[in-house]
């Protein structure tokens, strides 16, 4: 019989010790100039730069070459289906544009090797996320007329069929194909020239904000203080119309000073009046007189005020000719504003503003 002598007991770990393994770590937040970068990254683009010099559709690559002479076949068929007679060879270079786009968009895919055969460009196409999601964008008559056209064998022959309208309705969805082919091929075709573009654009923007906010910020605080045009989009009445088509009476407050606002006939004391719609106190009215010739038309000019629209009472009267005439006067409470001509004229002026 044998005994078993007990070995040496197994000793606890002192739970005051850590081993390494328990040792705390210092935190260890980004680098300063990791952090400097991935603020700057918005405005450098230097990750997108990077992608841009090893894309698929760089400049001088195959699909490159492939999306520019899309870019040109497009363009040349565009002019060609504006003339009589060359429909159809507009028609073709639209197709040869689609299947450069689409040979494009499989080169942006990492594709080296294209398919030959139009249905065999159209599946490789419809795999494509990029294709798919061209096409499924297409209306769906659109969708089926382009891939019928691929489907048949030679989309270059699409336009021989017997009807014209079915040739016009061909022509129109693959031309509307073809945009929004190439705008997608485009978007894929990230070249460095287009980063370096960017770059500047977005440079160029954040400088102009700067200037806005250290520069322009009283400025727009002083045209935030400005009063407003009461007179804007107001309600006009005028006592006769010389041509209310030509020169409607509402052009008198639509703020555009651009042409006569309104037109009165040949008769006495011809007026205007614009209704404020409700009590204003006002202090400042600006009348621009009619471009050119005839504006001694518009002298004595008469301006009065009215809080009812029945009682009115003159606040100013101009007698020399005028381009634009600002009064200044007293605060007045007023809704209604009525310019006359104190004699037998015709009144028409450009604008009226009320402040």
């Amino acid at each position: 019989m044998t005994s078993e002598t007990p070995g040496p007991a197994a000793t606890e770990p002192d739970t005051d010790e850590l081993s390494p393994d328990d040792e705390p770590t210092p935190s260890s937040g980004p680098p300063r100039q990791k952090l400097a970068a991935d603020w700057l990254e918005p405005l450098l683009l230097n990750d997108r730069m990077k992608q841009a010099r090893r894309a698929p559709l760089r400049r001088g690559s195959e699909g490159w070459t492939a999306l520019r002479g899309a870019d040109e076949m497009a363009r040349a068929a565009r002019f060609l289906l504006d003339l009589p007679g060359r429909e159809r060879a507009g028609f073709v270079l639209l197709a040869r544009a689609a299947h450069h786009g689409m040979t494009a968009l499989s080169a942006a895919a990492g594709d080296t090797v294209f398919p030959a055969s139009p249905q065999a460009l159209w599946k490789r196409l419809s795999e494509l996320p990029t294709g798919a999601t061209v096409i499924a964008a297409l209306p769906p008559r659109t969708r089926d007329l382009v891939q019928q056209l691929w489907e048949e064998g030679n989309p270059e022959d699409g336009w021989n069929v017997a009807h014209r309208r079915d040739r016009r309705e061909r022509r129109r969805a693959l031309a509307l194909f073809v945009r929004r082919l190439l705008a997608t091929a485009h978007r894929e075709a990230d070249t460095p020239a287009a980063v370096t573009a960017q770059r500047i654009l977005r440079w160029a923007l954040l400088v102009l904000l700067s200037l806005v906010i250290s520069r322009g910020g009283s400025l727009l605080l002083r045209h935030s203080r400005r009063a407003p045009n009461l007179a804007l989009y107001k309600p006009v009445e005028a006592s006769s119309h010389y041509s209310a088509r030509r020169f409607p009476k509402e052009g008198l407050t639509d703020g555009l000073k651009d042409r006569i606002g309104c037109h009165t006939r040949e008769q006495s004391s011809p007026w205007v009046s614009i209704d404020l719609m409700q009590l204003y106190q006002i202090r400042r009215i600006v009348v621009t007189n009619r471009p050119g010739e005839f504006r001694d038309r518009a002298i004595p000019l008469i301006v009065e005020v009215s809080s009812d629209d029945r009682e009115y009472r003159e606040i100013a009267r101009h007698t020399e000719p005028f381009s634009t005439w600002t009064l200044r006067f007293e605060p007045q409470w007023a809704r209604h504003v009525r310019l006359t001509v104190d004699k037998t004229s015709t009144l028409h002026l450009e604008e009226v503003e009320i402040y």
